[in-house]
């Protein structure tokens, strides 16, 4: 065979050993490309799918019924005050109000005279402590709205006054005067929020706040809520409700981390809820039943009189028992503190037997807000139809509500 030919055979195999390794290497530059797009399909899928979860938000209940019954559940929290048998509620007996000095004519004013006879009697009335003055001034702020007409609660003037005004004229005086007796409750009105909720970064202004100075520490023990008679409605009052609730089981859950609670004396730790809707007062109770169920309960309720009958059935005395009610509650909450001493390990956590903190007994707060809502009362309308500023349609609101 010729040189030639030899040279032409190794040619020929060069050109095809280029040929297979350009093959080879097209078909890497492809794998490789494709393994490329499949790595960017899977980055964008995760992208995507990373992206609609972060936009996902918790769909909340936009009805007011449902939306206070969905948070309720979430915060493993049973509402008990509308039971037809109303077990809850204490009976009008007064325990430790020295009321017998007020005169028996208060069971029989019907006109303006007879309420400026028995304003007349409780004014020469000789005080001997200053928890018989601030019985004397509450009954004296009380009989002047009937014993003078200029002062006579119409339901024409009731519907002009806003929140403010309903707590300035009729219920921050009858409240500041009962409790300024026990100089270790602080009153604290006007939209400010427990440092329990603020610990929890949950945003809560309550309208009265109950504080007790208990073993050195200042505790929320209690809270308000307050509407005007004019926007007393069933979608208010459930936001009251439902405000009153959370907070206070931010401080409930406060208490138990900070003390060594007996398990048994547990739900014996009553926070009492004040919920006020124009005249009316109803107080609930709040406190754990069991390990990790929270229940609110009837407490008591009364209302400022606004006729001459209700001074004969004795709402003037209903006022002072309601309030010891509040003041009876929370200082048995303040005895059971105090005889309990600091935890130095948290209830979070399983504890052994012999230690008296309980094993995880609270829940988280659930509270789907960022930020309190908007309410202004004076900006705020609601239809004829949704007003409940009667005591009786309060009630049946409530009826509603179970």
């Amino acid at each position: 065979m010729s040189e030639q030919v030899v040279d032409l055979l190794q040619d020929l195999a060069n050109e095809r050993q280029e040929y297979e390794l350009e093959i080879q290497r097209e078909n890497v530059a492809r794998a490789k490309e494709e393994l490329r797009k499949r790595r960017q399909n899977i980055l964008r899928s995760a992208d995507v799918a990373n992206s609609a979860n972060k936009k996902q938000k918790v769909i909340i209940p936009e009805d007011p019924k449902a939306q206070y019954n969905y948070i309720l559940e979430h915060n493993q929290i049973k509402d008990s005050t509308c039971s037809s048998s109303r077990s809850g509620y204490v009976s009008y007996q007064p325990n430790d109000l020295d009321l017998d000095w007020l005169p028996e004519e208060l069971n029989s004013v019907y006109s303006t005279k007879d309420a400026l006879k028995c304003l007349s009697m409780v004014e020469r009335h000789s005080v001997k402590s200053l928890a018989d003055r601030s019985i004397k001034n509450i009954v004296r702020h009380i009989l002047e709205y009937h014993a003078f007409p200029q002062l006579s609660i119409s339901d024409a003037r009731l519907q002009k006054l806003s929140e403010m005004t309903v707590i300035v004229q009729f219920w921050s005086y009858l409240f500041d005067q009962y409790f300024r007796c026990n100089t270790s409750i602080l009153i604290q009105w006007g939209d400010t929020v427990p440092k329990a909720c603020l610990d929890l970064d949950i945003t809560l202004k309550m309208d009265l706040r109950v504080i007790v100075d208990a073993d050195d520490e200042m505790l929320d023990l209690g809270n308000a809520e307050v509407a005007s008679v004019r926007t007393s409605t069933f979608r208010k009052c459930l936001k009251d409700k439902l405000k009153c609730c959370i907070a206070a089981k931010c401080c409930l859950n406060f208490i138990l981390s900070k003390y060594n609670i007996p398990a048994k004396t547990i739900p014996k730790i009553v926070i009492p809820l004040i919920h006020v809707m124009g005249l009316h007062v109803r107080v609930y109770g709040f406190h754990m039943a069991a390990k990790s169920k929270y229940d609110l309960f009837n407490l008591c309720d009364f209302s400022f009189p606004r006729r001459f009958n209700d001074i004969s059935e004795g709402k003037i005395q209903h006022i002072f028992w309601g309030l010891e009610s509040i003041d009876n509650t929370v200082q048995r909450t303040v005895d059971i503190i105090k005889s309990a001493g600091r935890s130095t390990k948290s209830p979070f956590t399983t504890t052994p037997s012999r230690q008296k903190t309980p094993p995880i007994w609270t829940t988280s707060v659930y509270w789907p807000f960022k930020k309190e809502e908007c309410d202004n009362d004076d900006l705020h309308t609601d239809t004829p139809e949704e007003d409940i500023g009667s005591e009786q349609e309060l009630e049946d609101s409530e009826q509603e509500l179970a």
